[in-house]
């Protein structure tokens, strides 16, 4: 069974961000690369976590690796647009739970204190 890493980010410059912080790991590797699939996706948004995350696995992401694939899924979102808010616009473990239950294996949430 291969392995597949999908980091769902709010944004373009997040996408480049985490692009770079892969591209430094291999670096670091001994062999100079992994043995896991990595997708990257941007969600436009800390509110396309909910509803954007969940559609671009089940029909973009899925389908391309197939059933022979175990989904690691990590949610990078910034902390930022909490720190006033009354509730979280998001309620995460929905988003986790919808997640696993269409498939993941594991799914990690990152939180950025601090935005990039």
């Amino acid at each position: 069974m291969s392995k597949c890493l999908v980091l769902f980010v709010e944004g373009d410059t997040e996408v480049e961000f985490y692009k770079q912080v892969v591209a430094n790991a291999r670096k670091l590797h001994p062999a100079g690369r992994f043995d896991t699939n990595i997708e990257y996706r941007n969600v436009r948004g800390v509110g396309g976590f909910k509803s954007i995350a969940l559609r671009k696995f089940t029909k973009e992401i899925k389908p391309k690796y197939g059933d022979d694939c175990e989904f690691t899924i990590v949610l990078c979102s910034d902390t930022d647009v909490f720190d006033f808010a009354p509730k979280p616009p998001i309620k995460w473990d929905e988003v986790k739970k919808d997640l696993a239950n269409s498939g993941a294996a594991k799914v990690i949430h990152v939180q950025a204190k601090r935005s990039i």
